[in-house]
């Protein structure tokens, strides 16, 4: 027998796959469809990101204007007035209404302080943090870390201690706060400063985190270029009713 007669039904068979088309269309699905899916994600988290960002604005200037429009506090306590209680049961639970549908208390977090400005000096009168459990620091080259400016505390480490110490709040924050110019020579000034942070998690970084969880470190490599990152949102008010320099019964009037 002819050996050259076993190979001519598998040169057929080649010779009819390299004619069949009707496959193209799939490989052009498979070529264009990661492009397709990184346009399509990338839309989204763009319009989600700066959503976020803009109740985050938001959200830090609404909770400085609530805690500026409260009374000083005095020896006698009187409705309206500012205290510990009226800041954990009436302020910090607005951060979660303004980020609505961004609140989640495990990825946000609240530090308020009250400074007394005078010449040459600045001290600490109150510190308050809450609003929610976020601490740490991000994954960015340069972390953003949950953090005071005016210390450089993080929540977990402010505590009534620190009343009457200074402030190493930058000096370019100094001059001129939210269009307030600080250098006044009014006696005492009274700064109210609002920090809002919150840790921003792309959907696709959560996709590819849970894709290479369940098959292996595989994709865990893309973690690489959607890392996390903490946005912080800080607002200086002067308050409106007068100097907040007391916070009871924390901080003792």
């Amino acid at each position: 027998m002819n050996p050259s007669t076993h190979k001519l039904p598998f040169f057929r068979f080649l010779k009819r796959f390299a004619q069949h088309t009707e496959a193209v269309a799939l490989i052009e699905f498979a070529l264009v469809f990661p492009f397709f899916f990184l346009l399509l994600f990338g839309g989204l988290e763009v319009n989600r990101l700066v959503l976020m960002q803009q109740k985050l604005e938001k959200s830090g200037y609404v909770l400085a204007d609530i805690v500026t429009q409260y009374s000083p506090a005095t020896l006698t306590p009187a409705a309206g007035e500012i205290n510990q209680s009226e800041i954990d049961n009436n302020v910090f639970p607005q951060l979660s209404r303004g980020m609505n549908p961004f609140q989640d208390l495990t990825k946000q977090a609240v530090i308020i302080t009250s400074i007394k400005r005078t010449l040459g000096s600045k001290v600490i009168m109150w510190q308050v943090a809450g609003g929610g459990t976020l601490s740490g620091c991000d994954t960015q080259p340069t972390p953003n870390c949950v953090r005071s400016i005016v210390n450089n505390l993080a929540p977990g480490a402010i505590n009534p201690g620190v009343a009457g110490t200074g402030t190493s709040l930058p000096t370019e924050q100094d001059g001129f706060m939210n269009g307030i110019p600080l250098s006044i020579t009014a006696a005492d000034v009274n700064i109210v400063v609002v920090e809002v942070f919150y840790l921003y998690q792309p959907y696709l970084q959560q996709l590819l985190q849970d894709v290479g969880a369940a098959g292996g470190t595989g994709f865990a490599g893309f973690n690489f270029y959607l890392r996390p990152k903490i946005f912080i949102k800080r607002t200086f008010f002067i308050p409106r009713n007068g100097s907040l320099y007391a916070l009871p019964p924390t901080f003792p009037v």
